[in-house]
């Protein structure tokens, strides 16, 4: 019997059977007399056990009562007579806690099942025993990607990486709720596994050079085989003859089909002729201005189109960061995207290298790989009527990425202007602190397993309070995100820090 496995600590109290009688998704539990409020709290997972099964729950509210201070009459009547009722009636003795717990499910020698029926009134109520509860939230303990802990219970929340990652996953919280502290630690965990463990390749998207840090991890012990590459994406180059016209299309979407047309026949030409070498833009320019029975209204504009995208500097001969050659088990490839100020610029590179992944992984020439996106929602915004290169690619690796074993990690603090999508194909979720209605809402109609209780404990989260949903997990479950190993300038940035920094900086430049 599964009950007998287990060893279980003294009794935290009772079921019973008052305000509601227990049923098969709730119960109550008071007390014991010896238990303390510091024994029990909002979070804490607890076992009934009731005819030999173990029905597992969490406590979801708690409420502290006194029989004497029931009836607000009376109290009133003696505190107005200067009489405190403390002073008349043994009020200590009559003070209780009363738990109540929302039911995950229960346990048996196969394992966890819905729970189907009530446990009894009168059924003890013990903290569950954390190789119980690791087993019941599905966490790997041997090897799975350590993210923080489980509050109350001193058990290390570790995530199975093909459950957390397979099936992509999403970092959701408001400005400054840690969702970016939480996103280098994922990268922390994946860079310091073992090869005996498998590892993927990793390229992020970093919009405002918050990650750069991360180049720094591989002179720390804990990542002697991990490699970062950290690249200014002002100085990235896109191999041009990567590119088909549907590509040219993408990035300049006012394009007609008959300019498609005319584009891709002189690509085709182009890539026939096996003499020619690399080329960029200027050179397709060039053999569109050399066709004499082009349509000249189609030529103009044609030329008008690739001008545009020429003069932003990202189109060349050659591939830079080469994908290929840097993409390796234990690798990060870090895109400091920073610099960019043309949001168009850094679409299309996003654009170009997450359509270079997906080919490399189809063809087998890379291992696995996970792909970070921060403020995803800016390159793949929800709505038929917002335009954006990089969407079309992203939605496309959210439904066929797990096939190939390219994982997506959307970082985002609006989720309500983020794909649909591409947001309900990640199975995982990792939802920290969120206030605004309108994303609070939509969280909870697209995350598995959020009632209404948990997305008003959503709002109140700390920073780096986290709720995990999703296939990573069994039950939804709320972690504390741990410390990084290796912690940076960037976490320690403050408003504060940075003008009293302008202040130093200024006073030192008027220094004679």
């Amino acid at each position: 019997m599964a009950s007998d496995i287990y060893s279980f600590s003294r009794t935290l109290g009772t079921v019973v059977a008052v305000p509601e009688p227990p049923n098969q998704s709730h119960f109550a539990f008071v007390a014991s007399i010896d238990t303390t409020e510091e024994d029990i709290q909002v979070g804490l997972y607890v076992v009934s056990r009731d005819e030999g099964r173990l029905t597992i729950a969490v406590v979801e509210e708690i409420e502290k009562s006194n029989r004497y201070f029931t009836n607000a009459e009376s109290v009133w009547n003696y505190e107005q007579g200067g009489i405190g009722v403390n002073s008349l009636f043994p009020v200590d003795q009559w003070e209780f806690l009363l738990a109540k717990c929302s039911v995950i499910g229960y346990l048996d020698h196969v394992g966890l099942h819905r729970a189907t029926r009530p446990v009894s009134p009168g059924s003890k109520v013990f903290r569950a025993p954390r190789e119980l509860l690791a087993r019941v939230l599905g966490l790997n303990m041997a090897d799975g990607l350590h993210i923080g802990t489980i509050p109350h219970h001193d058990l290390e929340a570790r995530f199975d990486v093909t459950r957390l990652m397979q099936k992509h996953l999403a970092i959701l919280s408001i400005s400054g709720g840690g969702k970016s502290y939480t996103t280098k630690v994922l990268v922390e965990e994946l860079l310091r596994r073992s090869p005996s463990k498998g590892r993927p390749a990793i390229v992020l998207f970093d919009v405002h050079g918050e990650y750069a840090g991360l180049a720094n991890l591989p002179s720390h012990p804990h990542f002697k085989n991990a490699v970062v590459h950290l690249f200014d994406a002002s100085a990235v180059s896109l191999f041009t003859p990567n590119l088909s016209a549907g590509d040219f299309a993408d990035y300049s979407p006012n394009m007609t089909g008959p300019q498609i047309r005319e584009l891709s026949r002189i690509i085709h030409n182009r890539k026939r002729n096996k003499k020619r070498t690399a080329y960029d833009i200027s050179r397709i320019i060039q053999d569109i201005d050399l066709e004499e029975d082009m349509n000249p209204y189609v030529k103009e504009a044609l030329v008008s189109w690739l001008l545009q995208l020429h003069r932003m500097g990202i189109f060349g001969t050659e591939e830079r960061p080469n994908l290929e050659s840097l993409l390796a088990p234990g690798s990060a490839i870090i895109f400091d995207l920073s610099r960019m100020l043309n949001l168009s610029a850094k679409q299309i590179v996003i654009a170009y290298f997450l359509k270079r992944i997906f080919q490399l992984r189809r063809d087998n020439i890379v291992p696995p790989t996970v792909c970070v996106l921060e403020e995803a929602h800016q390159f793949c915004p929800e709505g038929t009527g917002v335009r954006s290169p990089a969407k079309n690619i992203i939605e496309t690796i959210s439904r066929e990425g797990r096939k190939f074993m390219v994982s997506l990690v959307l970082v985002s603090q609006r989720p309500v202007n983020l794909s649909t999508t591409a947001l309900s194909q990640c199975n995982s979720q990792f939802i920290l602190r969120i206030l605004n209605p309108y994303d609070l809402d939509y969280v909870g109609k697209t995350s598995e397993g959020i009632t209404r209780s948990t997305l008003d404990q959503i709002t109140s989260l700390g920073v780096g309070e986290c709720l995990v949903t999703g296939s990573a997990v069994n039950y939804p479950t709320f972690i504390k995100v741990r410390e990084r190993i290796v912690k940076d300038h960037a976490d320690s940035v403050t408003f504060a820090s940075v003008a009293k920094e302008f202040e130093r900086a200024r006073a030192n430049t008027k220094t004679p």
